[in-house]
């Protein structure tokens, strides 16, 4: 799906009312992050909130608009725990870009360069953080 037909996908989708069935095919490693999600909420506490905000605030994919303010939680999730890694702006950059396409696909990911601005923020909440 193209980066811009994302956006007309999802509201189509949410106004249609249908309803998700729970037994569609969630690949593991999601249902392992849905699962892990609470603990690093915990772990990382205000840096997790400050992340997800960054990162609806930047909007790099385009759902900010048609979606809530924690759209981008269950990324961050699999992001925070990444950054112990990064020694730079630049490897927040890849981590965030490398997570979005796992995500959301190359496609809908965009460009590496559409993560600098967040990936600035996120690196400076990292340094606070530690």
């Amino acid at each position: 799906m193209a980066r811009g037909n994302i956006i007309a996908t999802l509201m189509a989708f949410l106004l249609s009312g249908v309803v998700v069935a729970d037994e569609i095919a969630v690949p593991d490693w999601i249902k392992q992050a849905r699962a892990e999600r609470p603990a690093i909420k915990k772990k990382y506490g205000a840096l997790y909130d400050e992340v997800s905000a960054i990162l609806y605030r930047h909007d790099p994919i385009g759902l900010a608009p048609l979606a809530p303010s924690d759209e981008y939680d269950p990324e961050v999730g699999t992001i925070l725990p990444r950054l112990k890694e990064c020694r730079s702006e630049q490897e927040v950059q890849t981590v965030l870009f490398e997570e979005f396409v796992r995500w959301f696909g190359a496609d809908n990911a965009g460009a590496r360069e559409a993560y600098a601005g967040p990936s600035r923020e996120i690196w400076q909440a990292w340094l606070r953080f530690q």
